[in-house]
């Protein structure tokens, strides 16, 4: 939860995953080798690859937004600056780790 955000720039939290490329693949019809349509069908880079992951997209951490998703999913914080770089800014959050 970002509780209190002061003079800097839109930071976005990006999402992405690993695929499992045998499992996947297995209902689809391709040439040995072809992994262009697949690619293009996950969203992925270098499906034959075993560290294959699907970029899910990002999402603003704004003020006020609490942002919740399984931890099975990669998370990135992206960069982000001062809006006013004469001016000291600051981003502050909660961070909730749900254990079972």
């Amino acid at each position: 939860y970002y509780y209190d955000v002061e003079n800097v720039t839109e930071s976005r939290l990006s999402f992405r995953q690993e695929v499992e490329s045998e499992d996947s693949a297995m209902d689809f019809s391709y040439e040995q080798g072809e992994f262009e349509g697949l690619e293009r069908i996950f969203g992925v880079e270098s499906f034959d690859s075993s560290a294959a992951v699907q970029e899910l997209g990002s999402v603003s951490t704004r003020q006020g937004r609490m942002l919740v998703f399984p931890n099975t999913l990669q998370h990135a914080v992206g960069s982000f600056g001062l809006v006013d770089r004469t001016k000291p800014g600051h981003r502050r959050f909660i961070v909730l780790w749900l254990v079972d």
